[in-house]
């Protein structure tokens, strides 16, 4: 399909050609695939993944009055370009098909697509030096730099390299330099082919499309599109360098009949004024006959027709009642472990005075407190527009390494003092691995307190965990339990074979109790375990002394 299309824009001059392209677009907007449903309530603002310094972009300005552009950068069209515009064929058609298919689902955005076209040439020069193909697709991928916090924003893997390669950190990817986890929620189809391709213009046109109409924006108003082009990316050079080249390629398209397009706001299109009927000539009045004609009967005078009554005053419409109450929806304490999402989104239901509830109101969400936890797209605040229930569900969030408590704050963006707040817990996953770190052998002789301190390691999958309880326990070689040998004691100085440690520190570290060797010689086992099942066994030796003469306990060397 998207051939076709491709085709149609290249040739269509006249008013017929045109219908046929709209009849092509309807039918491929029927069978696009639209963002997740998460996506659809989200308003993307200068706080959006999207909207952080994602890498370097282009920054000449258009040519003025036919003269070459400002910096070097410039450059001579690509073959297969439009002669007026300069964009590569391929690009223009699924700029235009993304803009034909917003103006069918979404009339109310008023998305024009040379705005897609300016951001496209900001970004990546319309694919073109990437070896862009009809189809769509580049010869080599467009990848952003490293999102490693160094020299750009600080944006951690969220897509599985799936779309960028990179599994410990996202790229910006594609022609129009989607953030994975932006694609995620954004990705569209736009050439209907069944995939999500944020490296195939047709898909990324559509996307940026979607992404830039969230939450009921209008972008016929000044404001609300300068809102939009900042949530893709917060810099007021971006925002001015895609308005200059969206103005541009305004006054440089061509109309179906040949002329080009001024930089006036465009309108609707008129409706032909209806012709109006011709006045038959008047009859001239016959000569007055020979004869005598008798004259007409009277005329009866009708009665006037009374004046209709006046209508009605149409009733003022009701307004809505304000929103007094954002209530939380769920638990009101958020749980999970390092380096897992939390099972439970914060939700809300914004409420009218009247106790029903308020659609289309933004909601915003704040982490708060000292936490590496983020929401999908690493991000600790995102705005969100209630459905019709009157409903807010935020996005993913992400525990990182970090354990303890924070808060999210939950609050409406007209009036703020209207809000709620979740509490939220990252807690140590379970130890997966324990490490006696001195790795010197355990051995005393009778009657001797065990040299130490003795240091073991608490870990999940390599990482030092804190707050780690550990268990430690005296076997037999053969690892039963044990009713004499070496012993722990307890406040009282009774022997004990079994002792909880103190909590892991910060690096994952607890320390052995006092240990004392025993009056039994031989091998024993020193075993270690951890909630979550790991465990560690190590070799005890005790001795027999000596030396009669040497006292039976020796103080820690």
């Amino acid at each position: 399909m998207h051939h076709d299309r491709a085709r149609l824009f290249r040739v269509c001059r006249h008013t017929a050609c045109a219908l046929a392209l709209a009849a092509t677009l309807t039918t491929a907007a029927s069978a696009v695939t639209t963002p997740t449903a998460d996506a659809k309530n989200l308003m993307p603002d200068e706080t959006s993944a999207q909207a952080q310094q994602r890498g370097p972009y282009r920054t000449e300005l258009p040519p003025l009055n036919g003269h070459p552009g400002t910096t070097h950068e410039s450059k001579q069209a690509p073959p297969e370009a439009d002669s007026e515009t300069g964009i590569p064929a391929a690009a223009l058609a699924a700029y235009r098909a993304a803009d034909e298919i917003m103006a069918t689902t979404d009339p109310n955005c008023h998305l024009d697509w040379e705005l897609i076209a300016g951001i496209g040439h900001v970004e990546s020069g319309h694919g073109a030096s990437y070896g862009l193909k009809d189809d769509g697709t580049t010869e080599q991928p467009i990848l952003g730099p490293r999102l490693d916090g160094r020299e750009f924003a600080l944006i951690r893997d969220t897509d599985g390299g799936q779309y960028d390669g990179d599994p410990e950190y996202d790229r910006a990817v594609g022609p129009l330099q989607f953030i994975p986890s932006t694609w995620k929620q954004w990705g569209a189809d736009g050439d209907a082919d069944g995939q999500r391709d944020p490296g195939n213009i047709n898909d990324a046109a559509l996307a940026a499309g979607l992404y830039l109409c969230a939450g009921d924006r209008d972008l016929a108003k000044p404001d609300q599109l300068d809102a939009a082009i900042l949530s893709y990316n917060n810099s007021r050079t971006y925002v001015n360098t895609v308005l200059a080249w969206m103005r541009h390629y305004q006054q440089h398209t061509p109309t179906p009949t040949g002329e080009k397009t001024s930089n006036a706001p465009r309108s609707p299109r008129s409706t032909p004024q209806e012709p109006k009927p011709s006045v038959p000539p008047r009859t001239p009045t016959p000569s007055k006959p020979d004869r005598e004609v008798p004259a007409p009967p009277p005329v009866t005078k009708p009665k006037p027709t009374p004046a209709p009554p006046k209508p009605e005053p149409e009733p003022e419409p009701v307004r809505p009642k304000p929103v007094t109450e954002l209530e939380r929806v769920g638990p009101k304490q958020l749980t999970a472990q390092a380096r897992h999402a939390f099972a439970v989104r914060p939700e809300t239901t914004a409420r009218r005075s009247d106790g029903t509830p308020a659609a289309g109101i933004q909601v915003r969400y704040e982490i708060t407190g000292t936490t590496d936890t983020r929401f999908a797209g690493g991000t600790r605040v995102v705005t969100v527009t209630t459905d019709r229930r009157g409903t807010a569900t935020a996005p993913v969030l992400n525990a990182e390494t970090k354990t303890g408590t924070f808060t999210i704050r939950a609050h409406t963006i007209a009036r703020p003092e209207i809000e709620t707040t979740f509490q939220a817990t990252v807690t140590a996953p379970p130890a997966d691995q324990l490490t006696y770190v001195d790795e010197l052998p355990l051995e005393a002789e009778i009657g001797e307190l065990l040299a130490g301190p003795v240091k073991f390691r608490a870990a999940h999958r390599g990482t030092p965990l804190a707050g780690v309880t550990l268990t430690a326990t005296i076997l037999s070689e053969q690892g039963e339990p044990l009713s004499e040998g070496p012993y722990f004691t307890d406040p009282a100085g009774q022997p004990l074979h079994t002792v909880t440690l103190a909590p892991t520190n910060s690096e994952g570290l607890a320390t052995l109790p006092d240990l004392l060797a025993g009056e039994v010689p031989g091998t024993y086992v020193l075993r270690l375990t951890a909630h979550g099942g790991a465990r560690l066994d190590v070799p005890l030796t005790v001795d027999a002394a000596q030396d009669a003469d040497r006292p039976e306990q020796m103080d820690r060397s």
